[in-house]
């Protein structure tokens, strides 16, 4: 599949639009593509959304002085204090893809992803140890990591020996073949390695 795709090639969506998520997939992957065939080796891997109003040094240098991590997200909150990226969050078994309402065939019927986003974005900012106005204020550099299965944030760091092993998709590989957010696919296939990836979102970052 090329990236001047506008349909499916392949796969359980063969002849589909591609959709925005396929089109994201595709460009990170080149990067990807790109960084492993480099004759520069790295340690880190920053992936960055360019449409966010900035972000704060200090907080990557507070991931950077960290161990035992393999992906390390943003906290990103939107001028009005909300999680920037709930589609990309997965936390406590709460699942926040909106492709799943309208529900499809042989899935839930009573799935409300504006509620699912909601309980996610409540676990999160429960875990970070933050009031609600401290996600504007920003937050000392001293609270702990929150461990969770998918994030991103605007911002995330990972170690590039457990990133490149792994590419961004757009369809979860189980019936009924959902679109989904490929940070979150591309973590879930991280977190099949072994061992596996440790994810985490960073409140001071």
């Amino acid at each position: 599949m090329s990236a001047s795709s506008i349909i499916e090639n392949d796969g359980p969506g063969k002849g589909e639009p591609l959709p925005r998520e396929g089109r994201i997939a595709i460009s990170r992957n080149a990067i990807l593509d790109h960084i492993a065939s480099s004759h520069a080796p790295t340690d880190f891997i920053i992936v960055i959304d360019l449409d966010i109003v900035g972000w704060d040094p200090l907080g990557i240098f507070d991931t950077l002085g960290r161990n035992d991590w393999d992906v390390v997200c943003a906290h990103g909150v939107m001028l009005q204090g909300e999680y920037r990226d709930t589609y990309a969050l997965r936390i406590g078994g709460i699942d926040t893809n909106h492709h799943i309402w309208p529900s499809v065939e042989g899935g839930p019927t009573d799935y409300n992803p504006y509620a699912a986003k909601g309980r996610a974005q409540k676990k999160l900012l429960s875990g970070s140890g933050l009031d609600k106005r401290a996600w504007l204020k920003g937050s000392p550099r001293s609270l702990p990591l929150i461990h969770v299965d998918s994030c991103f944030g605007g911002l995330a760091v990972y170690r590039a020996e457990a990133l490149l092993q792994c590419r961004y998709t757009f369809r979860r590989s189980d019936p009924p073949y959902l679109i989904d957010n490929e940070h979150t696919l591309l973590h879930r296939c991280m977190a099949n390695k072994v061992p596996p990836a440790k994810i985490f979102s960073n409140p001071n970052m």
